[in-house]
């Protein structure tokens, strides 16, 4: 057997807040909502500078631009993006 390795770790910096601090091995960012009432998300710190849209309100396309040091870090932002976008769905829904 294999021991799992983290690669990337997120730590949820406020309970009430849709913000996260991502960090790995030689990655440090922070990933938090552009608004209190928007979907879009943003990916900032040393050598990122990226958002996360969605394309419309009516779709489950989005956009991931900007600048990035590290594909890894800003996928793992975007996936956290998504199931914050799920879990709101799922609320509005019940």
């Amino acid at each position: 057997t294999h021991a799992a390795a983290s690669v990337l770790e997120a730590y949820k910096t406020n309970p009430s807040t849709r913000s996260f601090e991502v960090h790995g091995a030689r990655q440090r960012a922070s990933l938090r909502a552009v608004s209190a009432f928007g979907r879009s998300m943003e990916v900032s710190g040393p050598g990122y500078s990226a958002r996360i849209e969605p394309a419309h309100a009516f779709t489950r396309r989005s956009t991931i631009t900007g600048d990035w040091e590290d594909l890894e870090t800003v996928l793992f932002a975007f996936w956290l993006t998504v199931t914050i976008w799920r879990r709101q769905a799922s609320a509005a829904a019940s």
